[in-house]
């Protein structure tokens, strides 16, 4: 399973767009803007690994046949497990892309570590197959994980049944288990139904406590949370995409997707940082005109967004960020809410 992505808009022709269904803020991030943001909280390449990186994007084709070989040449330089790890997800996360005319066909080719290092293309089994076998290659100690995610036409509210449909993996560093995503690190399928390379920092140990938005392994030990969750929570939970982690925003009042109100809605982020934010409502997959949207900020980080709905019916809020104030940039889908109204 890929993940989906809206297209992206630019900072004016967006603002033109939805200038009447919403509000900018300038959040000052309340007490804490100060504190200097982790590079997990950043959309750029964390420059931590800048060396293992360039060593990594720079395999020669003599050494990118076998397992071994490749194996072997990523973790030359490594000084330690974390390096090797992260040398094996940037090969794979630049080198392999995401076999959507195999997934809509349902002949996803060979799924093998081996098929897939030729082939240079696969589905998530193969991904995760791929990197198991370079790691553990490489000494590490490493896991492939099965469950379900919400990934490429995933509605927010819908229910997860039936045969899991992704694959991820855990790898063991300093006695820690940590997860890691080579398929959405690789990129995602856009609305035309073809993948789109985008490095993404975020699914390279990911904290467990974000990747549960959109990943749940079948075995619950590898939610790798002091208090794993049930299908029925995760199903229930809000549909959060990296941006919103990223940027330093957290749900303060409704963890779960569905809203369901008489008429209006009010929900409550709260932003550590700077952040830009604006909204869409939708309703049977197209804008709603009219709609009104206000964005306040309410001191101290915590920020409101207030949503009155025009009638009754099913709509989805969208949100929208991106990093810092009056910086030219393009806003990311960060989450979606269901809003149910009823007569």
């Amino acid at each position: 399973m890929i993940r989906n992505k809206v297209l992206l808009f630019s900072v004016s022709i967006f603002l033109l767009i939805f200038f009447s269904q919403c509000v900018m803020v300038m959040s000052s991030g309340g007490g804490e803007t100060g504190q200097v943001r982790g590079y997990k909280d950043r959309t750029s390449v964390d420059p931590r690994y800048k060396d293992i990186d360039t060593h990594a994007l720079n395999a020669p084709s003599s050494v990118e046949g076998d397992i071994n070989t490749l194996a072997q040449y990523l973790i030359k330089p490594a000084r330690n497990h974390l390096e090797k790890a992260r040398a094996v997800y940037r090969w794979i996360t630049e080198n392999i892309s995401y076999n959507i005319d195999g997934l809509l066909k349902g002949d996803y080719g060979d799924p093998s570590a081996q098929g897939v290092l030729k082939s240079r293309s696969s589905i998530c089994e193969g991904y995760a197959n791929l990197f198991s076998n370079l790691a553990q290659k490489a000494g590490l100690e490493v896991v492939k994980i099965s469950g379900y995610a919400k990934g490429y036409g995933y509605v927010v509210g819908g229910s997860i049944g039936g045969d899991t449909n992704h694959a991820w993996n855990a790898v063991k560093i300093d006695g820690q288990w940590l997860l890691i995503d080579s398929t959405w690190g690789a990129g995602y399928a856009d609305q035309q139904n073809r993948f789109v390379r985008r490095f993404s920092e975020h699914y390279f140990l990911t904290p467990p406590e974000q990747f549960i938005y959109d990943h749940f392994p079948s075995e619950s030990k590898w939610q790798l949370l002091n208090k794993p969750i049930s299908r029925q929570e995760y199903e229930q939970r809000v549909h959060i995409l990296p941006i919103f982690f990223y940027c330093g925003l957290s749900i303060e009042s409704h963890p779960q997707g569905v809203i369901r109100t008489d008429r209006d809605a009010v929900i409550t982020l709260r932003a550590l940082y700077d952040t830009a934010l604006v909204g869409q409502l939708q309703k049977d997959g197209s804008q709603v005109q009219g709609s009104d949207i206000k964005i306040s900020d309410k001191g101290n980080g915590y920020l409101e967004i207030y949503t009155e709905l025009p009638g009754p019916g099913e709509y989805f809020l969208m949100l929208f960020t991106k990093e810092g104030l009056g910086l030219a940039g393009e806003y990311e889908w960060a989450l979606t809410y269901k809003i149910v109204v009823g007569n």
